[in-house]
């Protein structure tokens, strides 16, 4: 079994990583204070058998951790 936790940028880096490994397989991923952004895609995650479980702690009163999604969403000039 493998298992995931992340903080911060290295949950960034775990959904970046998904999206580019289509055979990455984890059991278990667990994120404090994820900057990945609502809006990706965790189903298509699952379907694709690349995840079976995801648990998120959310700090909403991080500041640094609700701006850090934005400045990697930007386009590259």
């Amino acid at each position: 079994a493998v298992h995931f936790v992340g903080h911060s940028n290295g949950t960034y880096l775990l959904a970046k990583a998904l999206q580019t490994y289509e055979s990455m397989k984890l059991d278990n991923v667990v994120f404090a204070g994820s900057v990945v952004p609502r809006s990706y895609d965790w189903c298509k995650r699952f379907r694709a058998g690349q995840v079976k479980r995801v648990r998120n702690y959310v700090a909403a009163g991080d500041w640094v951790v609700a701006l850090f999604p934005t400045f990697f969403e930007q386009p590259l000039v």
